[in-house]
């Protein structure tokens, strides 16, 4: 008979050891064979993402543009018709996704619906490139 071991909650040197959990991850080992050591991982946790890493805690990231969470986007950018950023997807940076205005509109806003404003100036414009080097630069003017 073959001994088994699951190295997620067994304590030898080749194991978890809690290392999972000090991670704030769930540890899985797929084969409990004695003969198969070292082959537990590391996995995220929802909402956090990332690739389950053999031996070792998974490297995991928060983007709080398409996680669920209570600190989470969800659809709030995209039924306002905007686009969903979030600049740091470290596990602990929370509430700092934004909303952004689709062009040619701009704006942006922190953790919510951006006020988008259009900048007739600024429009481009297949007929003339932008507005502003367009009818305005073309009678040597400045849009305003």
């Amino acid at each position: 008979a073959e001994c088994v071991i699951d190295e997620c909650r067994a304590d030898c040197p080749s194991c978890d050891a809690g290392i999972c959990a000090g991670a704030l991850q769930d540890c899985d080992d797929p084969d409990n064979r004695a003969s198969k050591l070292s082959d537990w991982t590391g996995n995220c946790r929802a909402p956090l993402t990332g690739a389950p890493v053999e031996h070792q805690p998974a490297d995991c990231v928060l983007d709080e543009c398409t996680a669920s969470c209570p600190t989470c986007a969800g659809a709030q950018c995209v039924v306002v018709n905007q686009d969903c950023r979030d600049p740091d997807t470290a596990p602990t940076s929370r509430a700092d996704w934004m909303c952004e205005c689709r062009a040619p509109a701009f704006g942006l806003q922190e953790a919510g619906a951006a006020d988008c404003r259009l900048d007739e100036c600024r429009v481009v414009d297949p007929s003339c490139g932008t507005c502003e080097n367009g009818a305005c630069g073309a009678a040597g003017q400045l849009c305003e």
